[in-house]
């Protein structure tokens, strides 16, 4: 075998070394040639040397990145989570034991009492004669242990619904079609219904044409309501 340092001149001889003797007989020098430098050059091309004849690295002398000279991208900031009813007004019943928020454009009627049903009205103020008038949303609650007359203001059959929990307490949405019990039209209605504390609790949203958008509803229902005892 040929060491590192022989290897370029070796492989230089060879080409100058006659291919046979006088008599025709292959030459011995260029057989020994060849095993020193040619094919010496041929094994270390094999092995990943640099093509041809070349000195073999000296094994100190193979650069390695070291790990603090790799980039690392800064990993992006998480946004911050906004809470879109952050500028919403509280609202408390202390009859009707819940709590929510509103947008403060949103009309609130007073507070009714009426054989323990306790409610609110809120959204858009629709006038319904020189006195009387209704709202998009009604919320409120009356005693569990009561019996209740509420077809005129929940359904009493619904189109769709699915389990929805609010303040840790499960419930069900679903939507429907109510017809009014004054004036006789068909409503369509969406309705939050929760049990708790001994009371029933009930958030509902009629669809018209000048009303709040439903998805601030479901939004005032699924992330501000609390039940109190």
């Amino acid at each position: 075998m040929c060491g590192p340092c022989t290897v370029y001149s070796t492989c230089a001889r060879y080409n100058g070394v006659p291919r046979s003797d006088a008599r025709g007989n292959p030459s011995v020098a260029r057989l020994d040639a060849w095993m020193k430098g040619a094919g010496c050059c041929a094994l270390l091309a094999t092995l990943g040397t640099a093509g041809g004849c070349g000195r073999v690295p000296d094994s100190g002398s193979v650069a390695t990145a070291s790990p603090s000279d790799t980039a690392v991208a800064p990993s992006p900031s998480p946004s911050p989570t906004v809470d879109p009813t952050a500028d919403w007004q509280p609202y408390h019943s202390t009859n009707g034991q819940f709590s929510l928020k509103h947008p403060a454009s949103w009309f609130v009627s007073p507070e009714g009492n009426s054989g323990g049903l306790v409610s609110i009205g809120l959204g858009v103020k629709h006038p319904m004669g020189p006195y009387d008038y209704v709202t998009d949303i009604s919320s409120g609650s009356w005693p569990a242990s009561q019996r209740l007359d509420t077809s005129c203001f929940l359904l009493a059959t619904a189109g769709e619904s699915h389990a929805v929990t609010v303040d840790g307490v499960t419930g069900i949405r679903k939507t429907g079609t109510l017809t009014a019990c004054q004036g006789g039209q068909s409503l369509d209605v969406t309705e939050y219904d929760f049990t708790t504390n001994g009371r029933n609790y009930f958030f509902t949203y009629t669809a018209r044409p000048d009303a709040v958008p439903l998805s601030d509803f479901d939004l005032m229902v699924t992330s501000t309501v609390t039940f109190s005892a």
